[in-house]
């Protein structure tokens, strides 16, 4: 008989690792109740000492996030091939940036978005819970 398939399985990340990798990555969703149900939507995101931040548009959707509100954050990524990954998600409270000092730091990490226009307003997320989980085969 051949060898045996590998099952696939997952497995908790350590908190440093889930950090590490949303240090190393510059592309996550954003999910939040918005005034017409749930919206998840992408952004280009930097994470430093522990908060995300990502750039908006006065004028977009998730401009609203500037008042305080509850999101949920994920990063991940998934080898189709392998059958192995991860996701790190990161439940927390978005909000907008409002110090000129914070705002310019921000501005000055942050990679550029996707999204054409200006994307001048910076929301920051303050985690509340990181979770993250690893596919193995084994």
């Amino acid at each position: 008989m051949g060898e045996p398939e590998a099952y696939a399985r997952f497995e908790p990340l350590p908190a440093d690792e889930a950090g590490e990798l949303l240090r190393t990555h510059r592309i996550g969703r954003v999910a939040w109740h918005g005034i017409n149900g749930l919206l998840v939507l992408p952004v280009a995101y930097a994470w430093h000492d522990g908060v995300i931040a990502f750039r908006t548009a006065p004028g977009g959707a998730l401009a609203r996030l500037t008042e305080a509100t509850e999101i949920a954050f994920e990063v991940d990524d998934f080898d189709v091939e392998t059958g192995t990954g991860w996701a790190v998600l990161v439940r927390g409270v978005a909000q907008g940036v409002s110090s000129p000092d914070e705002e310019a730091e921000w501005q000055a990490r942050l990679p550029e978005p996707w999204a054409p226009g200006p994307r001048d307003l910076v929301i920051r997320v303050d985690p509340v819970i990181t979770t993250g989980r690893v596919v193995v085969r084994a």
